[in-house]
Order: C-alpha cells, then structure tokens, then sequence
C-alpha cells in the first residue's frame, strides 16, 4: 500500500478516521457503514487478520449504541479471534467505552 495512490473510499486507514469521525459526531449509522467498507477493504486487500480487530471493535461499539448487543456482541468475539489484545487495561478502557 504504501507509495501507491489509493482513493480514500479504499485506503483501510483512511477509512478507519472517517468511521471514528463520524462516531465522534454521534452519527453510527454512517460509522457502521464505514466501518464495514473497511473490513471489506482489509480483506479485498489480503491484509493480515489484525487489521480488521479495529474495525470489528469499533463495529461493536457502534451495534452497540444503535442497540444491537447480539451484532455487538458478536463483532467483538470476532476482534478478539482477530488478534484484539486481551489484557486487563484494555478490558477496563473498552468497559468505559461502552458504558459513557
């Protein structure tokens, strides 16, 4: 990816600060959009597993502030088996995520 022109709607990394944006913004409809073209992107891209833990955690929060707790739920079990980390600073910084 790197030295290559990629358009924003396909550049993973790109589209990672535009879901968070619009998460910041209160808008998690367009956020899970986003973030979905990302995981789609990821994968059409061969990248490692690990880059799509992001993107299913930030995924997660948004099912989850919409009121999905089964796709949240499932989303973050996907993170995890995708390399999320798992210690215990992360599972108190994610709680207060979810629970602000």
């Amino acid at each position: 990816m790197e030295g290559t022109p990629v358009n924003p709607m396909q550049d993973p990394r790109q589209l990672g600060m535009m879901g968070k944006k619009a998460m910041q913004l209160g808008n998690f409809p367009d956020a899970l959009r986003i973030f979905s073209m990302g995981l789609k992107q990821v994968h059409l891209l061969g990248l490692p597993p690990q880059w799509a833990a992001p993107f299913l955690l930030d995924r997660a929060e948004c099912f989850w502030r919409l009121g999905d707790v089964q796709a949240s739920m499932q989303d973050m079990e996907e993170s995890l088996r995708h390399g999320l980390p798992r210690d215990d600073f992360f599972a108190e910084v994610t709680a207060a995520r979810f629970n602000s």
